[in-house]
């Protein structure tokens, strides 16, 4: 549950981020699509990283959604100890604390 709510700060952060540069919701509908599909491509979800190229490989590490897959997929699938999972935590909350931090500076600067 608490990689679920560290992976929902980054979504909340991209949201913030769109809604700030969008003038309306035609716009706010063809970004996201434009953002969350690469973040989807990238992450491992559809196809394995390993078997991707290797420079796309190093752009999947942006993605937050790998991260959060991996941490998911630890839990349910291999039964990982909760030590383990600490290094999706942290970086997990790293990037889920810079979006947020960035989207919500960038929707601050409307109001």
């Amino acid at each position: 549950i608490l990689l679920t709510v560290i992976f929902l700060f980054s979504i909340t952060g991209i949201g913030l981020f769109i809604a700030s540069i969008a003038t309306d919701m035609f716009k706010v509908a063809q970004m996201s699509v434009i953002i969350m599909m690469p973040m989807i491509f990238l992450s491992g979800a559809w196809t394995p990283i390993y078997s991707m190229h290797p420079i796309i490989q190093y752009l999947s590490y942006l993605s937050p959604l790998r991260y959060y897959i991996e941490g998911s997929i630890s839990i349910f699938f291999r039964g990982i100890p909760s030590i383990d999972l600490i290094p999706y935590f942290i970086i997990l909350s790293i990037l889920s604390l810079g979006l947020y931090i960035f989207g919500f500076r960038k929707i601050g600067r409307l109001f």
